[in-house]
């Protein structure tokens, strides 16, 4: 929702590009929407106050030390029956100690998290304890 100084009622409208550079001294950016201007009651250049909703999704997020990458990109190798398989991913950055897999494994996966250094493709793995 869209606040427009000046005017009482908010407006719902659809943010299309944000200014990347946020002003310092003021602490505002530069966004551009489309808004419904039938009586021309909105001016180029006015103030407006915001209330972004950003939707949500989500997602399945490992330690940073259990994904690894190559030339081929990013992986982490899966447990299936006794053996390491390589396992292609898509990341993305979550926060300092983890990342987000947007794509590639499934709820089902049993994910090698621990000596992965040791593993590679094809070895052979035996069950720890899981904590």
């Amino acid at each position: 929702m869209i606040t427009i100084a000046g005017q009482k009622e908010p407006r719902a409208t659809t943010i299309y590009a944000v200014n990347d550079m946020v002003d310092i001294a003021t602490r505002t950016v530069e966004v551009r929407m489309g808004l419904e201007n039938k009586n021309y009651s909105i001016k180029s250049g006015q103030f407006a106050r915001a209330e972004i909703l950003i939707g949500t999704k989500q997602v399945l997020s490992l330690p940073k030390s259990a994904v690894k990458t190559d030339a081929q990109g990013s992986y982490v190798y899966i447990y299936s029956g006794g053996t390491a398989v390589k396992t292609p991913v898509e990341t993305q950055e979550f926060n300092a100690d983890e990342i987000a897999i947007i794509s590639g494994l499934s709820n089902t996966d049993n994910i090698i998290l621990e000596n992965t250094l040791a593993v590679h493709d094809g070895a052979s793995v035996k069950l720890g304890d899981a904590q």
